[in-house]
């Protein structure tokens, strides 16, 4: 298809010229075409199979969010009050027992239901039970990078053994598959779920065999005081030592940092998600981003799971990753606009989807095709001043019209393309109450 969208503006998620007002921007097969000054003459040439009014919409790349727990869309407003560890294993992880691989396909689809509305068209997700909702990813037309464990645990009794020959059959099934929309992590949950044997053993195989890792790291500050007391170690130098950063690794959260543990980072090039609404509500820390960026890290940001973060709404966490900073540092601008622009679109979708051949997370011609329009007919729209500033800090999922991925529209008007929301909703509404009865 050849799309048109006419006299618009871009927020191009590049260093130079991140605000263009008045573009014409075509979409020809999964590429953008050109971004050029409107001209209708010039756009009549490109005869368009479509053309799109932009004069009162923005412009940007699709949001990548770097960290989630798609499935978790049950246990959203559930175990408030709760600081991580109680909400773990008194809330959290006895509703989990009671999930199906079918529950938590279902909820995998809502919770990618929920993230194209908002405008999301690329997630980093950890799922709870290995290659559940498969078919769903696949058929959404989003960039998904799914999870699969090398572990299996149990808590009663206490148990733990590798399962690499699983995985490995999961990455062959499905990594590159959707024309390489799709791609397969292996999930570590974190240092402490597992014996120290077993993770230097996991560890090993992963390095060897070149996987990429998606973990948690330095969520809370007795995840890091227990480190020390077992190994005299903090989490990150174990995961250094145990080959379990570097490039295109992905560790969430990352909120009780020294300087040795993000330089760490830097070196490894492994990407940073901190997801500001989860830390908070649970009480976990604050991210410093200016530092992990002074630092040369590379930072996105994430929503985790609904269970912690309520939504998956990366609109709130770009507002709150901006005022955290401007608060921890008692400056306003720390963290400028685009920058956090940058961390949800050119930094991540680069670092977890892109390769040498395909520009990722910015609009810019030869890009691919992943952008998404927000409306500027709502009233708090009106009087728009600055538009990077309006997508940072007030923007609502709602406001998106438009989500295309690789060319594709997979969202218009809260009309899905590929996704049947009817049933999806009817699903999760059925089997909630099951899990979290009585608890």
């Amino acid at each position: 298809m050849k799309l048109l969208i006419r006299d618009t503006t871009l927020l191009t998620a590049c260093r130079e010229l991140p605000i263009l007002a008045h573009q014409d921007l075509a979409v020809e097969g999964k590429r953008i075409a050109f971004i050029q000054p409107h001209d209708e003459k010039k756009a009549a040439q490109f005869q368009a199979d479509r053309t799109i009014d932009g004069s009162r919409l923005i412009l940007l790349p699709g949001l990548v969010n770097s960290h989630c727990h798609a499935y978790m869309v049950y246990f959203r407003n559930y175990g408030s009050g709760l600081n991580v560890q109680d909400w773990l294993f008194t809330k959290i992880f006895p509703a989990e027992a009671r999930l199906t691989k079918e529950d938590c396909a279902w909820g995998t689809a809502l919770g990618l239901l929920e993230m194209l509305r908002s405008g999301i068209t690329a997630v980093a997700d950890m799922p709870l039970m290995p290659a559940s909702g498969m078919q769903i990813i696949e058929q959404s037309g989003m960039r998904i990078a799914t999870g699969h464990s090398v572990f299996q645990t149990e808590f009663n009794p206490p148990a733990c053994k590798t399962m690499f020959r699983d995985f490995e059959a999961a990455y062959h099934s499905y990594h590159n598959r959707a024309e390489g929309r799709m791609k397969v992590y292996a999930t570590v949950h974190s240092g402490y779920l597992y014996p120290p044997e077993q993770l230097a053993e996991g560890g090993a195989w992963l390095k060897e065999n070149g996987y990429r890792v998606h973990t948690h790291l330095h969520e809370t500050a007795k995840e890091v005081e227990d480190d020390l007391r077992l190994y005299g170690k903090r989490p990150l130098q174990r995961f250094a030592e145990l080959g379990l950063l570097g490039k295109g690794n992905i560790a969430a959260h990352c909120l009780h940092l020294n300087e040795q543990d993000r330089l760490l980072l830097s070196e490894s090039q492994t990407l940073v998600v901190p997801c500001p609404t989860s830390n908070l509500r649970l009480a976990a820390g604050m991210p410093d981003i200016p530092a992990l960026l002074q630092a040369g890290a590379e930072v996105a940001l994430g929503t985790d799971g609904s269970g912690s973060g309520n939504a998956l709404n990366l609109w709130k966490e770009m507002h709150l990753a901006s005022l955290l900073s401007t608060s921890l540092y008692k400056q306003p601008g720390i963290l400028s606009d685009n920058s956090v622009l940058q961390i949800v679109t050119a930094t991540p979708a680069q670092a977890i989807f892109g390769d040498e051949k395909t520009i990722l997370g910015r609009l810019q011609p030869g890009a691919a095709a992943d952008l998404i329009a927000v409306s500027t007919d709502a009233p708090h729209f009106y009087a728009l001043n600055d538009p990077l500033s309006a997508v940072v800090h007030h923007t609502l999922p709602s406001d998106v019209s438009l989500v295309m991925a690789d060319g594709t529209i997979l969202m218009e008007q809260g009309q899905f393309t590929t996704l049947d929301a009817e049933r999806i909703t009817y699903e999760v509404e059925k089997r909630t109450p099951r899990l979290i009865a009585g608890l």
